[in-house]
């Protein structure tokens, strides 16, 4: 979420709004520079939480406590810390993991103790926008909000949450795919490798879909789609369904890079991950991940790149490798004949898009916060499309006419 205000009591009221919508336990990281109005925006979160008292920054303390709100406000600024054993001789954890809320100015300096599940706040100036002009940044709100109010607290009194129930789509390729994951459940996915439009299928895929599990598309958490890179015109239809049924559905979205949710497929593999995609002109989408004690790690992030390029990287590496994508039957003699390390080609059933993986990725993504709204959200092409391309040669070759004229 991109917040921009142009006075300080815009920012104020945007701080008020956080406040107002915080939860217990919430932990909040505050980043800016001196002077860029974080005093300005505490103050306003401590007024959403119903705080009566004067907010002044604690920086000579480590922590101010504020208790006259609906719920307890630690506001921390940990500039001046010399050492980590600091936080530990003022209790830390019984604040990170109590019932109140956190506020940590410059929380970098303490990163290897802060909870996992952290809501990140950056503030920045741009003086060509105006002297009070701010540009905050909220990383991991919308969806913490949501998933904490889907707690609920069992006979027992324990903790417990609500199951997360992902819609995955993904059209970015001549697979067009639909599925619905609920935590580590696959509910129902329908995929199909045919040369028919995107346009034909994806919506009547997921009526089916909706249809065969009595599924209340009201009841789903997020929206997955993978994101790109992959064909043009795939993308832009999956885009435009994700935007329609979130916008329809009040619900986020979830971006997934396409060769991210390619490598999922292959969970726990042994091997070095290489999806590869036909991006036609011999070059491919493509990225090298592994995964690390179950979970997938990015060696070189998606890319579009000559497919003989991306041999050599792999032979620089050294190490096995796994191949799958749409790329393979395209490629696969090419890699026989240059790739000098062990390798393999994925089989039928994990070796094209799945929006199962998009799904399921997509709930990990939702724990960590990294939404969009309907409105925000934008396919990744990594590249120009062929038309783009062509427009720009004919506008270059005008230009050089008129220039020779």
């Amino acid at each position: 979420m991109i917040k921009e205000t142009f006075s300080p009591e815009e920012t104020f009221a945007f701080g008020k709004w956080i406040g107002e919508n915080a939860l217990p336990g919430q932990v909040y990281t505050l980043v800016g520079d001196l002077g860029v109005g974080k005093t300005v925006f505490t103050q306003g979160v401590a007024e959403g939480l119903g705080i009566t008292e004067p907010v002044n920054s604690p920086t000579f303390t480590i922590i101010q406590e504020y208790e006259s709100g609906r719920m307890p406000f630690y506001h921390f600024d940990v500039y001046r810390i010399g050492d980590i054993e600091e936080m530990e001789e003022i209790g830390y954890d019984d604040y990170f993991y109590g019932n109140g809320i956190c506020l940590i100015e410059w929380a970098n300096l303490i990163e290897e103790i802060l909870p996992e599940q952290i809501i990140e706040i950056t503030i920045e100036k741009n003086l060509e926008k105006g002297f009070d002009y701010r540009k905050i940044t909220v990383t991991g709100l919308l969806e913490q909000i949501k998933w904490q109010k889907n707690l609920k607290i069992s006979k027992s009194g324990e903790s417990k949450e609500k199951k997360m129930k992902i819609l995955g789509l993904d059209s970015s390729g001549i697979v067009a795919s639909v599925a619905i994951v609920e935590d580590e459940n696959l509910i129902a996915e329908y995929t199909v490798n045919y040369k028919k439009t995107h346009s034909q299928t994806l919506l009547s895929m997921l009526d089916e879909l909706v249809k065969m599990t009595e599924l209340d598309l009201d009841t789903i958490d997020a929206i997955a789609v993978a994101a790109g890179p992959g064909s043009f015109t795939g993308l832009r239809i999956g885009s435009a369904t994700a935007k329609g049924l979130g916008l329809a559905l009040k619900k986020p979205l979830v971006e997934i890079p396409t060769v991210d949710a390619l490598a999922y497929n292959l969970y726990d593999s042994r091997a070095l991950i290489c999806p590869i995609m036909d991006a036609r002109r011999s070059q491919v989408y493509t990225g090298i991940y592994r995964f690390q004690e179950h979970k997938l790690v990015t060696v070189e992030a998606q890319m579009a790149v000559p497919m003989a390029e991306m041999i050599e990287k792999l032979n620089a590496r050294g190490e096995e490798v796994v191949f799958l994508g749409d790329g393979v039957p395209v490629f696969g003699k090419m890699i026989q004949e240059n790739l000098k390390v062990p390798y393999s080609f994925a089989p039928a059933h994990v070796n094209k898009q799945r929006a199962a993986a998009v799904a399921a990725l997509g709930g990990i993504y939702v724990k960590e916060g990294k939404v969009v709204t309907a409105m925000e959200h934008v396919p990744e092409y990594l590249r120009v499309s062929q038309a783009e391309r062509e427009r720009a040669q004919k506008l270059q070759e005008e230009k050089a006419s008129e220039k020779n004229s």
